[in-house]
């Protein structure tokens, strides 16, 4: 493949193939507490996280309860068609929201 097919070829792909690598590495237990959150909030703001694996989903939503990340800057269909609204869509304060974070988050005894 020539150099510009291949660079064609990865600006379309989707973004789940860009986190594999993270997503590998989190599943072999290499990541630490901060990089797994990183992970986490990106796949939470693409809205991958709530078409992927049940215990995926259900981690995210935990460190959205935690105020360890927060909602997408836009909503997203969960899996089975599901409203996941964004971080805008919710009250300040409330989960979910960058004020809850701000009040909550905290890497201690983060897992």
């Amino acid at each position: 493949m020539y150099s510009a097919q291949l660079a064609e070829f990865f600006y379309f792909l989707p973004p789940a193939f860009m986190y594999t690598d993270g997503i590998i590495a989190l599943e072999e237990g290499r990541l630490t507490d901060a990089e797994t959150i990183a992970l986490f909030q990106q796949l939470i703001d693409e809205g991958i996280v709530w078409k992927m694996q049940g215990s995926y989903g259900r981690t995210a939503s935990d460190l959205i309860e935690r105020g360890l990340c927060m909602l997408g800057p836009v909503g997203h269909l969960d899996y089975y068609g599901n409203y996941v609204p964004s971080r805008h869509e919710v009250r300040p304060g409330t989960k979910g929201s960058p004020e809850y974070c701000q009040e909550q988050g905290s890497l201690q005894d983060a897992f």
